[in-house]
């Protein structure tokens, strides 16, 4: 006859393996609901993608220089030329804020081919227009 392990031993092995089980499982959903934490709620969102067609603002912005041109007013064409280049800096700046609150990374719209991408000219006009 085989040498049996007494009774009581194999109950001692069986909890040890047990209780093994359980800390093996607890453990891996403890590392599960920090991943999903972390993923969800510290973790840096991502950038997306939007067009901006800084050629149509900017044309808008040269309208009344053209118009002063067409009428023939000169000082009022100075003027406004002059104040393209300020409008360039706010729209440098409205951009950049708009990248941070919206957390999203423009293009010229100009520079992608397809669809599917937000455009976000007219809400930039609508900014500048109240910069102005």
């Amino acid at each position: 006859m085989a040498p049996s392990t007494p009774a009581r031993f194999r109950f001692a092995v069986s909890d040890v393996f047990s209780g093994l089980a359980v800390n093996i499982v607890f453990s891996m959903l403890a590392a599960l609901i920090t991943v999903v934490g972390y993923q969800y709620f510290l973790a840096p969102k991502t950038p997306q993608l939007a067009t901006v067609d800084i050629m149509k603002i900017m044309e808008s912005a040269d309208a009344p220089a053209l118009r002063a041109i067409r009428d023939g007013d000169l000082e009022a064409a100075k003027k406004a030329a002059a104040d393209r280049a300020q409008i360039a800096v706010k729209l440098e700046t409205v951009l950049d804020g708009l990248s941070k609150k919206q957390n999203m990374v423009f293009i010229q719209k100009q520079a992608l081919i397809g669809s599917g991408v937000p455009d976000f000219t007219e809400e930039v006009m609508k900014i500048m227009g109240a910069v102005q």
